[in-house]
């Protein structure tokens, strides 16, 4: 259950929330329709990876670790 949080001024806090929050939907999404771009997508979105060529290093590795629980990325 979210805790609504009020008075809450840290902008870089706030910003920092939003873009991992892109990130997640993003990545939803991807795991929805198993749309290999979005996946990177997501990735290039969350601020930890944010560079492309880690991006689709890091999606390549997961899929193949959980492939035989992402089957809609293999159809």
């Amino acid at each position: 259950i979210p805790v609504p949080v009020r008075g809450f001024e840290n902008d870089h806090i706030k910003n920092l929330m939003r873009t991992v929050k892109a990130y997640e939907k993003h990545a939803a999404r991807a795991a929805l329709t198993g749309d290999r771009d979005e996946a990177i997508r997501a990735l290039l979105i969350h601020p930890l990876i944010g560079d492309g060529d880690a991006a689709a290093a890091c999606f390549e590795e997961m899929l193949q670790a959980h492939r035989a629980y992402l089957p809609q990325f293999f159809a």
